[in-house]
This record gives C-alpha cells, structure tokens and sequence, in this order.
C-alpha cells in the first residue's frame, strides 16, 4: 500500500517511480511547450493538470494527445505502452472510476475526471484533493438546515411514517406524517419512500471497524482513503477503505473508525471484504451489513417526484455529487453555477 504521489517530492523520493520513469523513457512536458503545442483543443482541460506536475496526471497528458473526443482510453495502454498496473492507478485512483468500463468509452470524460482531481489537490493545502467534516457527515444536512432557514425555508425532523401523496392524476401534491400534511409541487426523496417507483440494480457489502490505532503503512495518517482497483483484488468492481478518527470528533479519544466497502458479489461480505480488513490490522470491534441500491424508473414530469440513486459503495461520494448536480438540474431546470457569491446575490435581493 502506498500512497499516491500528489507533488515533485513525492515522485522525486520514489526510487520505484524513478525506475519506471527511466525505464519507458519518459518525460515530463512543461506547461508551456504543452499548451503552445495543444492550444486548439485541450488547453482547458490540461492547464491544471501541467501546473500540478503530477506524475500519473502528466503520464496521461501525454498519453491523450493521441486519443479523439470519439476514441478510447484502451489507446493509452497501446500507443504509449502504459502497464495494467500504471492504467489502474490513473483510472481508479486519479479518476475514481469504479470498473474497467471506462476504458471503452469517449476519453474527454476521462480527462475532465482527473482534472478534477489536480483542481481539488490544489484547492487546500494538506496535501489531499478529500475534505471531511468535522463531527462527521451529519453536519452536511444540519448546515443545510441552517442555511434553509436563513432564506425561508421549514424543517421538520424525526417525522415517523412520512406518506407521499398522490391526486388523480398522479402528482404528488404533499407528504402526510402524524396525520399533518406538507402540501408541495415536487417532493425530492430517496428510494426508500417510494419503493414502488424504484428499481434494484445491486447491493453493497460494508464492514465499520473500531480499532485503537491508524492503519498500517499510512505514515500514522488520522484520516486515510484507499482505493483497491478490481484486478488487483480479483474482482469485478473496486474496493474501498475509509479512515477517520477522534481528530475528527468522530470517536472518543484514541480510537479510529474504518469503512470497508464493495459491491456486493456473493452473499458473504466477511470472505469479500477480507482484503480491504486484513490491511487495517488489529481490530477492536467489527460490524458486518449489506443494503441494496436502487435507482428511480418514474418519470418526474409526469409524477413530480424526484428520486435519488442509492449510496453506492466508493467512500469519496464522488457519484452521489453527480447524482444531486442531476437532480438539481431537473428540478429547476438550470445548470447548477458553484461560482456564485450566496452572499452577494443575498444582499442585493434586500
């Protein structure tokens, strides 16, 4: 297990990177010879990826050049002679692809995918293109609360038995719970309120480990996120492992907190998971679980109601993300704008 290689150090101090640079003879391209060379069409998409000098992100700058807005990732392995294992780490590690599927399809979603991940590495300097909160992801929906009640907005929480109503027509109109209902014109759920507009398309196996340590090889990180590529497990879809800990007010002092996760193969999540378990080490307590993921098969033009996908098994959330800038898009009609200033467009509405 190592970790990925994010700045010049970490690639000089790699002897095992040095060799495989040596090895295929490559070299890295300055930003500027690459966009003289590349303004017509990929400036867009590398200028970040140049400015970063991150090694599998310039391997697969270089690599694109070959490939068209039409053509395949697979060409990288076959013009450049990139190794299954350099392929995997780029397409799972960089771009968070969670199969190989990926490498037969368009590459431009590829590239904007690792894009991605240099704009993010750059955003904080930690060192890390993740973000976790404080207290754990319970304060994502408590800061929307707040932020909801600043522009008007009601909340009603721990409602039993919450019913969605439908008129003749089969519109949802309101929500009923202990007799009261919240009339509405769209009613945003996930599957679980709605499970006959909802189809099943897999199911995860997860394990929650309670250990009294960090996990071994990480440099004793407090928070860590491991990405096990399917070959590399023998599996047809990765494997994830998630750490955090007490620095994160998430467990009492001294203690960590591990996910292990995948999609679900077999019925016995304790012989699936073993790979991603046996990394963590000692374990103090462990959970095994498995729930299945859905996917909505109603038409929201029709019935006014807009359902989410099931969590899936990465522990990045990079799919659920999409999943909301989606949804967002089909409630309002726009295209969600994460560039505008809340509290200046709050001020000049008063």
């Amino acid at each position: 297990m190592h970790p990925t290689p994010v700045t010049n150090l970490d690639i000089l101090g790699s002897s095992k990177i040095l060799r495989c640079l040596k090895k295929k003879k490559l070299t890295f391209v300055s930003k500027e010879t690459f966009l003289a060379s590349h303004m017509d069409r990929y400036t867009p998409a590398f200028d970040t990826c140049i400015r970063v000098h991150e090694i599998a992100i310039c391997l697969t700058a270089v690599a694109i050049l070959a490939v068209s807005d039409n053509e395949h990732e697979s060409l990288f392995q076959r013009k450049y002679g990139l190794d299954d294992n350099t392929v995997d780490f780029i397409g799972h590690a960089l771009a968070l692809h969670k199969d190989d599927s990926y490498l037969d399809q368009p590459a431009m979603d590829f590239v904007k995918r690792v894009k991605l991940y240099a704009e993010s590495l750059a955003r904080f300097q930690g060192g890390s293109p993740y973000i976790y909160p404080l207290y754990g992801l319970g304060e994502l929906p408590q800061a929307f609360a707040r932020l909801s009640a600043v522009y008007g907005g009601t909340y009603m929480l721990n409602k039993p038995e919450c019913k969605v109503e439908f008129d003749e027509d089969g519109k949802a109109f309101g929500v009923t719970s202990e007799g009261e209902t919240a009339k509405c014109k769209k009613v945003v759920c996930d599957p679980s309120y709605l499970p006959n507009k909802v189809k099943k398309v897999g199911k995860v196996a997860r394990a929650i480990c309670i250990m009294s340590h960090p996990i071994q090889s990480t440099h004793d990180a407090h928070s860590v996120q491991v990405i096990l590529p399917q070959k590399q497990v023998g599996r047809k879809s990765d494997m994830y492992l998630f750490c955090c800990s007490y620095s994160h007010n998430v467990a009492p002092k001294g203690k960590f907190i591990a996910f292990v996760t995948t999609e679900a193969e077999t019925d016995n999540p304790e012989v699936e998971l073993k790979p991603g378990i046996e990394l963590l080490g000692p374990v103090d307590e462990i959970f095994f679980d498995t729930y299945d993921r859905y996917e909505p098969t109603n038409q929201h033009a029709v019935d006014n109601c807009f359902i989410s996908t099931s969590y899936d098994a990465t522990t990045h959330f990079e799919s659920t993300v999409q999943d909301v800038i989606a949804m967002y898009s089909q409630i309002t009609g726009k295209t969600l704008d994460l560039t505008v200033d809340l509290s200046a467009a709050s001020a000049a509405a008063e």
